[in-house]
Formats: structure tokens, C-alpha cells, sequence
């Protein structure tokens, strides 16, 4: 007992001791694994803020493609730069939006007949054709080039034979006949006609040829302006049909605007001076083929497999097989290619080719410039051009059209405000469904592609 007395405070220390050691491994493993975790955590976050402490520190950008290297920033920015920095972005913001609503803006098309989209009423259906061919002044008789397009155009073409015979005739009627007489078996005729064939029929061609050149601003030919085949007066075309038929008049509207825009810009007054002096031909299939779909993109070289598409910055696919841009159909915008042949005053090339592009989503890919011998033409046809040199310019073109107003799938509900026929969605990708079948273009099964009226 005495040795326990004298020992008591070691025993004592020694008893703590052991029952540190018991709580360590027993019911406190619990709160040391617990703390262990804290630990780690802390020292987490401490690694996470030392990098980021001494990460570099670059100026942001503006530039929204390519890889150009950003500035180093030198210094923490305090809060003076950061709320500069907060209205630049408010502002490049804004900026972008005004933008993307101008370029809609300039790019939405209303249907040529109210209601004729996606769904043609009856009514729109019946007058669809007639207004079709007058938009595009292709009505017979003596409407032919005098509405739509070619009057806003001022166009023309050469006479005709048929056209000279009439207008002979008329002359004649109106000058010469009334001199026609027998008197006394005195018989003025073959004096009268002699008289008619030295003063009007040997000029008459050229003078009408140059006539229609002064009067007029520009040349089309019957075929300069396409039309569809299956918008016919006296039928009711589908909206398939009429998708086709009016998709290739939007552009066809564009292009004559451009030409307009480029011809009055020069303060033309007729062929002879005009930039443009002929739109020769503009080519646009009617029906589904009219549109770059990333689907089709070319032949495929055998036993290699086809590479997987970039995208832009706007995540859009890009396929350079098709086209330089590399632009094809997707959710933003569907793409069409059309060709254009115009013949123009050689010094005015890069004005026409830039007001073919400007303020519209036009796209020049390809160009080829060869000589007209405008001597020739005048002898051969009849375009009489003026003096100045004369180009004829081939173009491949392509033009966009944005989903927010042909789709409209955005829209609550989607498709609401769709102008693209359901069909025409499921074949361009821009809805679920199955493509357009081949045959007559447009055609859905059991669809009459255009019935009686």
C-alpha cells in the first residue's frame, strides 16, 4: 500500500495514458476519421485557392473565331475596371442582339398570297398561279413583261419578228393606207408601198432594237427569270408546290433587287449606261434538291469512312465539301445554291457583285468573267448594249434562310408561326419525320401535285 501511496501520481498518468489509447482505436475512431476528412478538406481548399492565386491572369476578348493570343493582365482589376469590363459586355450584348435582329429583319419574306403557307386555303390556292405569273410577267398576250418583276426591272428584249410584223402593220395603218387610191385607173398602191418598204420597213428593225434599249433599264428573256412547271392557271398547286415555287421566287425577288439597287445607285437612265444590262439566267431546282443538306454531301471515296463534319463558332456543322463556306442546312438556317449569268459594263463588276451581297444573306462562292462582243450580239439577236465593253459574269451563289421565321420552332407552341410546310421540315431536318419521296417534286403520297380547279 505504501509503494501504490508513493507511486499514485505515476499510476494515475499511466491509467490516462492507457485510456487515451483505448479511445483513440474504439468508440473515438469515428471523430478522428472525422477530423482526418476536415483536415484533407482545408487543405483542398487551400491548394485550390494557391492556384488560383497564382494562375496567369489574361484580358478577355472580343474575337469570337481563329486562336489569337490574349494580353497578359498585370494586375488584379479593381472594382473601377470590372464594372468597365460589365457595361463593354452589356454593350457587345446589346451590340449583338440589334444585330441579329436586323439580319432577321432584312432576311423575313412574306408569302406572295396571304394564307398560302403552310396550309393553302382554297381560296389561296385558286389565285396562287395567277399571281405567281404575273409576279414573274409571264402572263401571255400584251401582259408579257409588263407586271411584277420585269416592270419593276424596266426590262425588255429584242423585237421579234412577230413583234416588227405588228409594229409595221400599225404604221401602215395609221400613215400609209389612207393614201391608197384608183382614180381614174391611177393605182397609188405601188407607189405608196415602195414609198413604206424605203422609209419604214428597212429601218424599223434597228431603230426598235434601239428604241427598247433607251426606254428600258435592262434585257430578260423569257427563261431569264424560272418558273415552276406545276403552277399551272386552272389548277390547285399543294404547299409543297408552292414552298418550291416561292422559295425560288424569294430569290429570285433578291437578285432583281440587286440589280434594280445597282442600276439606279449608277443613276442609269437606260441599257445603254446601266451597270446591268442583262440578266441572262438564274438557276434554282424546284423541290427538295434546292438545299445543301449535310445528308448529302458528294461522293464517297471507296473504303474510307466519311470524316465527321467541324462546326463554327455557332456550333453549326460545316461541310467544305459542299461549298466554300462549308455552310449546309442546320438548326439555325437552311442553305440553298443557285446560279446566276449576267452580263454587265466590264469597269462596274466589283459594284454589281458587292450590291448582289449587301444587306442580304447572299453568299458570292464562285465567279467567271468572259468577253461579249456586243457588235455581234446586236447583229445576231438584237440586245443593243451602248459602247461601253460588256462582260458576261457567271456566279454560284448561296442564299439563307433563317429558321426563327420559316421554322419557328422556338416559338410556344413550336411551329406556330411555320412558314416550311411540315413535310418540307422533316426533309430539311428541322423536325422528326421521314424525308420527301421521290417522284414529282413536292409530292406526297397520295397527294395530287396539282388538280383541276
Amino acid at each position: 500500500m505504501d509503494t501504490i501511496k508513493k507511486n499514485i501520481l505515476s499510476i494515475l498518468c499511466g491509467v490516462v495514458a492507457i485510456a487515451a489509447i483505448i479511445a483513440l482505436f474504439w468508440p473515438g475512431s469515428g471523430m478522428y476519421q472525422g477530423l482526418q476528412a476536415q483536415v484533407s478538406g482545408s487543405k483542398k481548399t487551400y491548394d485550390d485557392v494557391e492556384n488560383l492565386r497564382k494562375a496567369p491572369r489574361k484580358l478577355p476578348t472580343l474575337v469570337l473565331e481563329g486562336t489569337g493570343e490574349q494580353a497578359m493582365l498585370t494586375r488584379f482589376p479593381n472594382e473601377k475596371v470590372i464594372s468597365f469590363g460589365k457595361d463593354k459586355t452589356q454593350a457587345l450584348t446589346a451590340q449583338s442582339k440589334l444585330m441579329l435582329d436586323t439580319v432577321t429583319q432584312n432576311n423575313v419574306r412574306a408569302p406572295l398570297v396571304a394564307q398560302s403557307l403552310p396550309r393553302p386555303s382554297s381560296i389561296a390556292a385558286q389565285n396562287f398561279p395567277q399571281q405567281y405569273l404575273e409576279e414573274l410577267g409571264l402572263l401571255d398576250g400584251d401582259q408579257f413583261f409588263k407586271t411584277g418583276i420585269p416592270a419593276r426591272m424596266k426590262a425588255t428584249r429584242p423585237p421579234t419578228n412577230d413583234d416588227l410584223t405588228d409594229i409595221a402593220q400599225k404604221i401602215w395603218d395609221e400613215k400609209y393606207a389612207n393614201r391608197v387610191f384608183n382614180i381614174g385607173g391611177q393605182d397609188t398602191y405601188q407607189a405608196i408601198s415602195d414609198e413604206f418598204q424605203n422609209n419604214v420597213v428597212m429601218e424599223l428593225k434597228d431603230q426598235e432594237q434601239r428604241k427598247r434599249a433607251v426606254e428600258n433599264m435592262v434585257y430578260l428573256d423569257e427563261t431569264s427569270l424560272p418558273s415552276s412547271q406545276v403552277i399551272q392557271i386552272g389548277k390547285y398547286p399543294t404547299a409543297i408546290d408552292i414552298w418550291f415555287a416561292q422559295t425560288v421566287l424569294w430569290i429570285e425577288q433578291d437578285v432583281a433587287q440587286a440589280v434594280i439597287d445597282a442600276n439606279t445607285k449608277a443613276k442609269a437612265t437606260n441599257v445603254l449606261d446601266a451597270p446591268v444590262k442583262h440578266l441572262v439566267s438564274l438557276s434554282v431546282p424546284f423541290g427538295v434538291d434546292q438545299y445543301v443538306r449535310p445528308g448529302v454531301a458528294g461522293p464517297q471515296i471507296p473504303g474510307q469512312e466519311a470524316a465527321a463534319p467541324t462546326t463554327d463558332a455557332n456550333g453549326a456543322p460545316q461541310m467544305f465539301v459542299m461549298s466554300p463556306t462549308g455552310r449546309v442546312c442546320n438548326p439555325l438556317y437552311d442553305v440553298i445554291h443557285f446560279d446566276l449569268v449576267l452580263r454587265v459594263d466590264y469597269r462596274r463588276i466589283p459594284q454589281v457583285m458587292a450590291e448582289l451581297e449587301r444587306n442580304r444573306l447572299f453568299t458570292i462562292l464562285s465567279s467567271s468573267v468572259s468577253a461579249v462582243n456586243s457588235a455581234e450580239e446586236r447583229k445576231q439577236v438584237g440586245y443593243v448594249y451602248g459602247n461601253q465593253p460588256v462582260a458576261e459574269i457567271s456566279l454560284r451563289c448561296e442564299a439563307l434562310f433563317l429558321r426563327s421565321w420559316t421554322v419557328d420552332k422556338d416559338n410556344t407552341p413550336p411551329y406556330k408561326n411555320a412558314l416550311m410546310p411540315k413535310e418540307i421540315r422533316q426533309a430539311v431536318g428541322a423536325e422528326e419525320g421521314p424525308a420527301l419521296p421521290g417522284g414529282v417534286p413536292g409530292a406526297m403520297p397520295g397527294e395530287n401535285p396539282g388538280g383541276e380547279v
